[in-house]
């Protein structure tokens, strides 16, 4: 038998340390990932345009983010 379990308290313990070094942020974040970077290389100054006008969108983008979902996380 192969036991994970020492593994997986490891990763946790990398884990629980880099939150603590670097916790998340109080609240939702809206918009795209990897805004607000310090030196960010062009590459990821590429990733903030949205693939479509949002202006010509039939919805607004914030009623999107604040739609629930249509299943909960027990669904899966």
């Amino acid at each position: 038998m192969f036991r994970v379990k020492s593994m997986f308290n490891h990763q946790r313990q990398r884990h629980e340390l880099w939150m603590n070094k670097y916790p998340n942020r109080p609240g939702p974040t809206y918009g795209p990932a990897l805004t607000d970077i310090e030196n960010e290389r062009p590459e990821t100054r590429k990733i903030y345009k949205w693939p479509a006008d949002k202006e010509k969108l039939p919805f607004d983008l914030k009623d999107v983010w604040e739609q629930d979902l249509p299943f909960t996380w027990n669904d899966l």
